[in-house]
């Protein structure tokens, strides 16, 4: 994802190679979304999750990397 500054930081302030965490959700994602292209929209979500099943033009399902998939659990628990 190309939301990085020259400083090799995210909008948000983190590191490029800092994973979120719970205190610091994946705000990174989105929080330039509107500037992005869509290529940039399907890596930085591709970096997240392995597949994503839509129905209808909404998403139905998710399944995310094995790597980020207790940060997704946390996050959405913690939404809830």
């Amino acid at each position: 994802m190309r939301a990085e500054t020259d400083a090799g930081r995210t909008p948000s302030g983190r590191r490029c190679s800092e994973r979120p965490t719970v205190e610091h959700p994946i705000t990174t994602l989105t929080d330039r979304w509107d500037e992005m292209d869509a290529e940039q929209r399907r890596r930085g979500v591709a970096t997240v999750f392995s597949e994503i099943t839509m129905e209808d033009g909404h998403v139905e399902a998710t399944k995310a990397h094995a790597d980020w998939l207790e940060f997704v659990e946390r996050s959405v628990g913690a939404a809830t």
